[in-house]
């Protein structure tokens, strides 16, 4: 325990983030959600524009970042699925049928050896 009040902390944090010294995000569990494979798919691109093909793959549930690339691939997605049946159903229905997907390589994560989401010494600036 920090032995202040809830609403010190709730304060300082405030004042932080008007400040613009500190961002609060998350960082979903998704383990937690049923989620066991986490892929990342290389789109290429065809026969329609790239940005209305990025903007259709942002509206899948299953996909958690889209990309657009310089060069090709195209278009870069990271897909959470829960079993391999999952991800199966994922490229062959949702992901082929967009119009304009000509091909998806994947490569999916076995196991996730590093993540830093970015910390920082937010009382020392000069140390980050």
């Amino acid at each position: 325990m920090l032995g202040v009040a809830e609403s010190t902390v709730a304060l300082r944090i405030r004042q932080l983030r008007n400040e613009r010294t500190m961002l609060v995000t998350l960082r979903r569990d998704l383990f937690s959600k049923g989620y066991e494979l986490q892929c990342f798919a290389d789109i290429s691109v065809r026969g329609r524009d790239v940005d209305e093909v990025a903007r259709d793959l942002a509206r899948m549930g299953e996909v958690s970042a889209v990309n657009v690339m310089l060069g090709s691939p195209e278009v870069s997605v990271t897909i959470s699925a829960t079993d391999r049946a999952d991800l199966q159903r994922i490229l062959g229905q949702e992901l082929a049928s967009i119009r304009g997907v000509a091909r998806i390589e994947i490569h999916t994560a076995i196991d996730i050896r590093k993540y830093q989401p970015g910390y920082a010494n937010l009382g020392n600036p000069d140390e980050n």
